[in-house]
């Protein structure tokens, strides 16, 4: 695993001194649609990144306004995440209305160009408070 690590590394720095581009320079198809929360479970498993209050997966399922704009539709059951990645907590959740048949007007983002993250969704009404992270 190191030796992956190590060679990653060199290939990354070799691009970069060749002046290749090396992730960056995005570009996505945003498809408006809807989301339904299907699960809201605590994390017992530290090795996700989560809140350390009361941590839930907080799973939707994507129903896009127009399903032939959306190519990849396998990616379509996702769990949430603040801004910052994490899990939220419960009392975040339950306060933005995340429970199980909460519907949600959302964009989803796939990626057109580039090698950023291939797969967004990007919920409109939530804001993220850390306070209830920590």
């Amino acid at each position: 695993m190191k030796l992956f690590a190590f060679v990653s590394f060199i290939i990354s720095l070799s691009a970069f001194a060749e002046g290749n581009t090396v992730g960056g320079e995005c570009a996505y198809k945003k498809i408006p649609g809807v989301a339904t929360v299907t699960a809201v479970e605590a994390c017992k498993d530290a090795q996700f990144y989560q809140c350390k209050k009361d941590p839930v997966f907080v799973d939707f399922e994507f129903k896009p306004d127009n399903a032939a704009e959306d190519v990849w539709p396998e990616t379509n059951i996702a769990t949430y995440t603040t801004a910052d990645g994490m899990l939220p907590s419960l009392a975040w959740a339950t306060e933005n209305g995340l429970k199980v048949g909460a519907k949600f007007k959302v964009t989803k983002f796939t990626i057109e160009k580039g090698t950023c993250t291939p797969i967004d969704y990007e919920f409109p009404k939530f804001t993220d408070v850390p306070a209830y992270c920590f």
